[in-house]
This record gives structure tokens, sequence and C-alpha cells, in this order.
């Protein structure tokens, strides 16, 4: 999050300095952008449900094999 915050502040300075050229931000931008958004997190979570299902099954079957009655 704080890259994100930092490339926005750099370009923004840089566009201020007319260093960097880019168009104005606009809802149009917005648009095109935010399923591009939501799909990557969308990934992210899905990865990271999938991670900790393996996780829990590996510690069921950790406690199952160490356990002796």
């Amino acid at each position: 999050m704080g890259q994100m915050f930092a490339t926005i502040f750099i370009l923004g300075f840089g566009k201020l300095l007319n260093i960097v050229d880019y168009p104005s931000l606009s809802m149009d931008t917005v648009y095109k952008v935010t399923p591009t958004a939501v799909m990557g997190r969308a990934g992210l979570l899905i990865r990271t449900a999938k991670i900790d299902l393996t996780l829990q099954s590996f510690k069921v079957g950790l406690v199952m094999a160490t356990t002796t009655e």
C-alpha cells in the first residue's frame, strides 16, 4: 500500500514540475482500472484461502501422526 501511495505522490510531484506528462485522471479511467484491481484482490484472497486450508490439513495430519494411544 505504501508503494502505491509513494508512486502516486512522485508522479503527481513530477507532473507539477513538468518532468512527466500524462493525462489527467477521469472517471472513465477509474471505470477501466477498477475491474483489474478487483480481480487481483479476489485472486489474492482465493490463493490465501487455499494456503490456509492446506496448512490446516497439514496440522491435522501432523497431530494425528504424533498422537499415540
